[in-house]
């Protein structure tokens, strides 16, 4: 079984405004991420306080923590260094979870980003590998409706590798349901900053374990651009080949606006 696991910054972080575009691009993901063809997945969702999120289905759990804010501001500008404290806490979180049920592998996405409906299937059907990094993929700008295929995608987006569970190493020693302070303690800073709360890394750093990864051999997401909440991306920024935005990949990726 595959399990998808986001996370979701901690609202004191937000304004009213962009929480209510957060929730939105939450929404819009969780339809994607639960188009699959074959229904053997979860989805878990690590978050401060459940969202309100209208759209509902059996295989979602949100697994609401507490954890404190990465910054004492009231803006979604906090710095790298906080936000990958808060995403690989919340990340270890959900891998322990995700471990208290059968699960072969995990897949960490962002929480605006679409996910190709053909990913579970594969998975299941290649329940032994170590796991895919996502070496093509696409490039959604949502002001200008145009698509791009992205190569080495797995450099830029978060919604990148899909990973053998037991690949993930959670120390015995660690409590169930940790403190961050916990967390901090038990778990290694590189760890946690750059496997958990970063995506550049993995395919190396599972490479050098001696658990090379395999690269998808289809693009398996789409990073979102141009909703107005990415911290760093810019559509211009990044060299993509023009797609056309058909209707086999709107329904693929349930890419609908």
């Amino acid at each position: 079984m595959l399990t998808f696991i986001t996370s979701l910054r901690h609202p004191q972080n937000r304004n009213s405004k962009s929480l209510e575009l957060v929730t939105s691009l939450l929404e819009i993901t969780l339809k994607s991420v639960c188009n699959q063809i074959d229904d053997r997945f979860r989805v878990l969702v690590v978050c401060n306080e459940k969202p309100a999120v209208t759209f509902q289905h059996s295989n979602i759990e949100y697994l609401e923590v507490e954890l404190p804010p990465p910054s004492s501001l009231q803006t979604a500008s906090i710095g790298m260094p906080a936000l990958r404290i808060d995403r690989g806490c919340k990340y270890l979180l959900g891998l322990q979870h995700a471990k208290s049920y059968p699960c072969s592998h995990i897949m960490f996405f962002d929480a605006d980003d679409y996910i190709s409906n053909r990913l579970v299937g594969f998975v299941a059907n290649n329940s032994q590998e170590n796991g895919w990094f996502f070496n093509q993929g696409y490039l959604y700008d949502r002001q200008k409706d145009s698509l791009g295929l992205l190569k080495e995608f797995y450099l830029y987006c978060g919604t990148s590798h899909i990973i053998r569970s037991d690949l993930y190493q959670i120390p015995e020693t660690l409590p169930n349901k940790p403190s961050q302070k916990e967390i901090l303690t038990e778990i290694d800073e590189y760890y946690l900053l750059y496997i958990l709360g970063s995506h550049r890394w993995l395919k190396k750093h599972f490479a050098e374990q001696g658990n090379d990864l395999n690269p998808l051999p289809f693009p398996g997401a789409i990073y979102h651009v141009g909703h107005g909440e990415n911290l760093y991306a810019r559509s211009g920024m990044l060299e993509t080949q023009p797609c056309e935005l058909n209707e086999t990949i709107r329904q693929e990726f349930y890419l609908f606006k």
